[in-house]
């Protein structure tokens, strides 16, 4: 079986090939693109790596040996942070704010961040830089940042 699959693929790489010459000379003249971004997990392992947290298997989180830990909870934010004396909701942007659209958040996700500690963790090489949403709520108050509103959507509140 294993002989079919090897050459199975072999003759898809073969049928691949270039048949010209020129079609040769452009596959070596062709330079490698750049480097793609890590997945979101792996980016925020990464940056967690970096302050000391390591990922355990049993418990499924990332683990301090002060004790924290970043945790998927239930709710809006994808990870928290959770140390002894505060929890900090973590939301992980997939792009930058320097980025010619800048980065989105949820309205649940920037609304949920005004009643508590959120963290904002922005790409930044194979990891992520931290931005409390309340210095970045600052910012747009001090018009340093522009916030943009796409959608407003209009509801009558739960009671």
């Amino acid at each position: 079986m294993r002989s079919e699959a090897k050459s199975s693929k072999d003759d898809a790489r073969e049928s691949t090939a270039p048949v010209h010459e020129a079609d040769t000379k452009l596959q070596e003249t062709r330079k490698p693109g750049p480097a793609k971004n890590p997945p979101k997990v792996e980016r925020l392992e990464n940056f967690l790596t970096t302050r000391g947290l390591r990922w355990n298997d049993e418990t499924g989180t990332f683990i301090h040996p002060d004790g924290s830990v970043v945790r998927q909870p239930d709710g809006i934010f994808p990870w928290e942070l959770v140390a002894r004396d505060r929890v900090n909701p973590l939301w992980l942007a997939t792009a930058n704010m320097d980025d010619r659209n800048g980065l989105e958040i949820p309205a649940e996700a920037w609304n949920a961040a005004k009643h508590c500690d959120a963290v904002l963790l922005e790409p930044e090489g194979l990891g992520y830089r931290e931005h409390h949403f309340s210095a970045i709520r600052s910012h747009v108050d001090a018009q340093i940042l522009e916030l943009y509103a796409v959608v407003y959507r209009i509801r009558v509140p739960n009671e």
